[in-house]
């Protein structure tokens, strides 16, 4: 199965493929801007595109790279990518689709105020390239790109995977694992957030190490 999730940018798209890549027994990341940046970097400035995606290569390529993956790999193939132009999304996916290849499309939908709030997280401030495209992408995907939607406003990251997950039959590991590092006798108070493929809240940790010139130590949390 080819899981592509599609949204704005800041929409989530890459945090939930990974998610979901940790949590699935069998799942492979696959990043088809590298071949984008690619096909930037190898061509005469005269000759490149606003947007690698206006380039054909770009659409065949990936189109080829994931028809060979999804014949020869018994996995999930997670695919975080933007893709509002309704001729691109049939170059690729309806395209792999015709073949034979099981392609779910999901997009991750949030509101304006939303997604610039998360790009400015990502220090994309004033007008950046994915700020210039939030109408462009909204626009899209309400008349030219129809794919189940999933609302991620005030979801956390873990609920926002497992309603992916769940929305095409997957079925998500119930574990994870972080590592809290301590050096050298110190007290570390915690009164923040631990994040853990989604957001737990850690009271108050107080951890004091008996000897001062230990080696780092550990303290493994289980979710």
């Amino acid at each position: 199965m080819i899981l592509w999730i599609n949204g704005a940018f800041g929409s989530g798209k890459t945090t939930c493929a990974k998610i979901l890549e940790k949590q699935l027994p069998n799942a492979f990341l696959y990043d088809p801007e590298q071949a984008g940046f690619f096909i930037r970097n190898q061509l005469p400035e005269s000759l490149q595109q606003s947007d690698f995606q206006h380039h054909p290569e770009w659409r065949e390529f990936n189109y080829q790279m994931l028809l060979k993956i999804a014949t020869s790999f018994d996995g999930v193939i997670l695919v975080p990518m933007t893709l509002v132009d309704a001729t691109y999304v049939d170059e690729i996916i309806g395209r792999l689709q015709r073949e034979g290849v099981d392609v779910r499309h999901i997009i991750l939908e949030a509101n304006r105020r939303t997604l610039v709030k998360r790009l400015n997280k990502r220090f994309e401030w004033f007008s950046s390239w994915g700020k210039s495209q939030i109408d462009r992408c909204q626009s899209a995907f309400e008349s030219d790109i129809h794919a189940e939607k999933i609302v991620t406003d005030y979801q956390s990251k873990q609920n926002v995977a497992r309603a992916v997950a769940q929305h095409v039959g997957l079925t998500l590991s119930s574990k994870c694992f972080r590592f809290i590092h301590f050096f050298h006798g110190f007290v570390f108070p915690l009164d923040n957030k631990l994040a853990c493929m989604g957001e737990i809240q850690l009271h108050r940790l107080t951890c004091r190490i008996g000897q001062p010139h230990a080696a780092e130590q550990q303290l493994a949390v289980t979710i």
